[in-house]
């Protein structure tokens, strides 16, 4: 929710500014962060008392805003490092907490409510190493900019919907398969799933590296070499993972019994058929980060709302008339298909409608703006 409230908008608004304006920047986002956090925990300890019935949710509710808010500094502190282009501190910090989390763990922990305790603890250690080592600027409560504030809640009005129907697109398919198949068809379908970590992983990353770039190529006015490197790096991440998908195909079978046994059989179609259609994710990545980029998070709203609505529709249809999970996997193929038609079609029509002529074979061809 934070995430599409401030986080892409925040690097949207900061890219190709100078370093005092990403600061002032920085400092409206930062106070917006702390405000939301505190309502979020405060909602989450209401609701802990709503489902004071059921021990789970219960558990949830309450514990969570400890880890929140605890992780609140080094959460924003990452937003600060991956604006300036500076990801060997978030390796840094991550690596860090998630050491000091392991060792305390190994040494203590009795039971679960530990591990919530022993979390937080380990976030507010990295938020203040983060503060003294300097590697975050120091807020100043006064400078908040209603331009800022402005642009920020403007673009969170479709970010933000992106963002949570992004995630119930990854999710759709296993609480479908879960609802009408039941938990036997889940694992079938999870334990194939497991694998397109493999993929997901290195697109994220190249999209997280690049946004900066192509938002500060766009508000530079150089939407041309924005639209080759919307190109380029598509072509360049979908032959990087080209290779993995293949062995993803390939080595299926022994993959599959490697993790889960010869229980799990079924699940080798269906990694087969993620291998393929994983090869479509950066495309409909890199269209999703020129929309918002450019200025448009209405226009990957639609497109994302669009895949989520087909891809509910195509996996309900496919289990009523199939009955198993292979059929919903396939169905991902033709949701990503129509989803990157349709991405092109809105980046060349409506974000970027004054290059139509630039758009053509050509563009392919060429391997450097």
């Amino acid at each position: 929710f934070k995430t599409g409230l401030l986080f892409t908008g925040f690097l949207q608004q900061a890219a190709g500014v100078s370093k005092i304006k990403k600061r002032n920047i920085f400092y409206s986002v930062s106070v917006l962060f702390a405000g939301i956090s505190v309502l979020q925990a405060i909602l989450c300890l209401f609701l802990s008392f709503v489902v004071s019935d059921s021990p789970s949710l219960y558990f949830f509710f309450m514990f969570y805003p400890w880890i929140m808010l605890s992780g609140a500094i080094m959460l924003l502190g990452e937003w600060w490092l991956q604006m300036n282009n500076r990801f060997h501190g978030i390796l840094i910090l991550r690596l860090l907490n998630r050491f000091l989390l392991v060792v305390i763990v190994f040494f203590y922990l009795a039971n679960k409510t530990d591990i919530i305790y022993i979390t937080s603890l380990c976030n507010a250690i990295t938020g203040i190493l983060l503060i003294s080592m300097g590697m975050l600027p120091k807020i100043k409560w006064r400078q908040l900019s209603r331009e800022v504030i402005s642009k920020l809640v403007w673009f969170a009005r479709y970010a933000t919907p992106s963002q949570l129907a992004s995630n119930l697109l990854r999710s759709s398919d296993t609480f479908l398969i879960s609802h009408y198949l039941g938990s036997a068809a889940t694992g079938v379908y999870g334990v194939a799933a497991r694998f397109l970590e493999f993929i997901e992983l290195p697109v994220r990353s190249a999209g997280a590296v690049h946004y900066n770039q192509l938002a500060r190529l766009i508000k530079t006015g150089e939407t041309r070499k924005a639209l080759h490197f919307l190109v380029n790096q598509t072509a360049k991440t979908t032959l990087t993972i080209l290779p993995i998908a293949i062995l993803l195909g390939v080595l299926a079978p022994y993959l599959i019994e490697l993790l889960s046994g010869n229980q799990y059989s079924d699940s080798v179609a269906i990694l087969q058929i993620m291998a393929v259609y994983c090869l479509l994710i950066p495309a409909d990545r890199y269209i999703g980060l020129f929309l918002e980029a450019i200025g448009r998070p209405d226009l990957n709203m639609i497109k994302v709302m669009a895949m989520l609505i087909l891809n509910v529709l195509a996996d309900v249809l496919a289990i009523i008339i199939f009955k198993t999970p292979l059929a919903v996997a396939i169905t991902s193929i033709i949701t990503f298909i129509l989803g990157v038609i349709l991405g092109g079609w809105l980046v060349i029509h409506k974000a970027s409608p004054d290059q139509p002529n630039y758009i053509n074979f050509k563009l392919f061809l060429i391997s450097k703006p």
